[in-house]
């Protein structure tokens, strides 16, 4: 069933508006017709299941037919701290990462990262950026839209980082794997930090270290930049479900198979 994103409310019998480029996508791409359903979303984890009313230029009007919590967002809550990498990779960082149930990205400079900032760039790759969040967030079938955050150098991430329950780098030469990490105690909220082309030098793990962050390995081999976040998420959200079904953490929302 197609999803749309709403900045709206309803309840059932109501009247719902889709604007913009979504409608144009109801009726010029999908050419639906009145009486055919779709998802509308708000964003903060309620799902409106409608039918179609009309379309007319770029609006259509639909009618709630039921309003159910989403199933889809994880039960625990991920901020993905990645080093900002050369080229395209980090729009395959993004949108997978969304997919994958992330909640919020921040883009971190760290030293060795090819990237150089530039603030009239950035605001364009920051819109480039959460417009492809918005994008794998209907894809994927979420109940929220993940931030990417603007980019922030390596030192205050890791301060922002600390309001995090669990707080984790990924490095190639930690001795501790992450499912070890994981075993270990029980988490809501993870702040968890992956380095660019070449990794992150011995000092910044050693900054991460003394702020309580524990170094964690991705296995015998060393992933590519856009390969780690991806890693981890996938773990850690593999856990999370599982951990919730035993009763670890709470509420069993996510719907993820590995």
């Amino acid at each position: 069933m197609p999803r749309f994103f709403v900045d709206a409310s309803g309840s059932v019998g109501d009247i719902m508006l889709v604007e913009g480029d979504d409608a144009l996508h109801i009726s010029k791409s999908l050419r639906m017709k009145p009486g055919e359903e779709v998802t509308l979303c708000d964003g903060r984890g309620t799902d409106y299941r409608c039918e179609l009313v009309k379309t007319s230029g770029n609006n259509a009007q639909v009618r709630v037919l039921e309003v159910t919590q989403s199933t889809s967002e994880p039960s625990v809550e991920i901020t993905l701290y990645a080093s900002v990498t050369k080229g395209d990779k980090m729009d395959i960082v993004i949108q997978k990462a969304v997919e994958l149930g992330v909640s919020s990205i921040v883009p971190v400079l760290s030293e060795r990262c090819i990237y150089r900032y530039d603030k009239d760039s950035e605001k364009n790759k920051l819109a480039r950026w959460n417009k492809i969040a918005l994008e794998a967030s209907k894809q994927s079938g979420r109940g929220r839209i993940p931030r990417v955050l603007p980019i922030m150098p390596y030192e205050q991430a890791l301060k922002e980082g600390m309001k995090a329950d669990m707080r984790l780098i990924a490095h190639e030469r930690a001795a501790i794997p992450i499912w070890e990490v994981i075993e270990s105690g029980t988490y809501l909220t993870s702040a968890v930090f992956t380095g660019p082309e070449g990794g992150f030098t011995e000092k910044e793990v050693m900054a991460a270290e003394g702020l309580g962050y524990t170094p964690i390995s991705l296995g015998n081999r060393i992933l590519r930049a856009e390969t780690a976040p991806l890693c981890v998420l996938s773990i850690m959200i593999y856990a999370a479900k599982r951990d919730s079904k035993k009763g670890r953490l709470g509420s069993e929302k996510e719907d993820i198979t590995i």
